[in-house]
C-alpha cells in the first residue's frame, strides 16, 4: 500500500510543484491550502508524512504542528514545516516540535530526498543507542573528523559540518566508548543528512546518516554486543 503524504500551502503554485516532484514516488497525495484544513485532513487520513508551510491563513505551519503533536492520535506523524531561512521563522519551527525543517524556496533534491528518507524511516525502527566516540572518515581522498551520536546495528550517525551527499560512499574509522573495544573500520554509504537548511532531528547536530557496506563479521559482533549491553544497563533501576 502507497503511502500517504499532506502538502500544505497557501500557494496552488507551490501545491502543484510539490505534487510534481512527488509523482514518481510510491506515495498518494493529498492537499490543503490551511493549517485548519490540514488538521482535520490529517485526523481523518492518517497521513505517513506531512510537508506544510509556515506561513498560512487562519491557523499558521507552527500552530498546526504543535496540534498535531499534541493530539496523541497523530503523535507519531512526520512534520516537514517549511519557511525561509529567517531566524524568527526557524525558531518558530523547531519550537513547534517539527522532525524537520526546509528552507524557502525549496531545493528540489532535497525536498525528494527528505521524503524518501523519512518515508523509509517509517519502515525502519531498528534500536538506536547513543554514543559518544571521534569518527575518522574519509571521502575520495579527503579526510575530516566527526563525532558518533547514535549507533545501531546497521549504521551510526556522523556530527558533522563535512559537506556529503546522499548516496556517497566512506570510509570510517572509529572506537565505540566500552573498555577492551578494538578499532571498527568499515565502508559506509550516506542515507540522510541532518543539514543547517534540511534540519530533519532537531534532537541531533549536524551532520549525516550512514548505513554500513561490507562490516566484518568481528565489528558487527562488537557493535551488536555493545547495543545489548547498553540496552540491559538502561532498563536497570535507577537506584543501581
Amino acid at each position: 500500500m502507497n503511502k500517504k503524504v499532506l502538502l500544505v500551502d497557501n500557494s496552488n503554485v507551490c501545491l502543484e510543484i510539490e505534487q510534481e516532484l512527488l509523482r514518481k514516488l510510491p506515495v498518494k497525495v493529498f492537499t490543503a491550502e490551511n493549517g485548519r484544513r490540514a488538521l482535520d485532513l490529517a485526523r481523518k487520513l492518517r497521513p505517513d508524512l506531512i510537508y506544510m508551510g509556515l506561513d498560512l491563513p487562519g491557523m499558521d505551519g507552527a500552530a498546526c504542528c504543535i496540534a498535531i503533536k499534541e493530539d496523541p492520535s497523530l503523535a507519531g506523524t512526520q512534520v516537514v514545516l517549511m519557511a525561509p531561512m529567517i531566524e524568527e521563522e526557524i525558531a518558530a519551527c523547531r519550537a513547534a516540535g517539527c522532525d524537520a525543517f526546509l528552507a524557502k524556496p525549496i531545493d528540489r533534491r532535497e525536498f525528494i530526498a527528505v521524503g524518501r528518507s523519512m518515508l523509509a524511516l517509517n519502515e525502519r525502527r531498528a534500536e538506536r543507542i547513543p554514543c559518544r566516540a571521534i569518527v575518522n572518515c574519509r571521502v575520495e581522498g579527503n579526510a575530516f573528523c566527526g563525532t558518533l551520536e547514535d549507533i545501531a546495528l546497521k549504521g551510526i550517525f556522523v556530527g558533522s559540518h563535512y559537506e556529503v551527499k546522499i548516496g556517497e560512499h566512506l570510509t570510517l574509522k572509529f572506537v565505540l566508548p566500552v573498555s577492551g573495544a578494538g578499532t571498527i573500520e568499515t565502508g559506509a554509504r550516506v542515507i540522510w543528512i541532518n543539514g543547517e537548511k534540511v534540519r530533519r532531528n532537531w534532537q541531533l547536530p549536524a551532520g549525516f546518516g550512514v548505513e554500513f557496506e561490507n562490516l566484518d563479521k568481528k565489528a558487527a559482533l562488537q557493535i551488536s554486543e555493545f547495543i545489548e549491553r547498553s540496552i540491559l544497563w538502561s532498563q536497570l533501576p535507577s537506584e543501581w
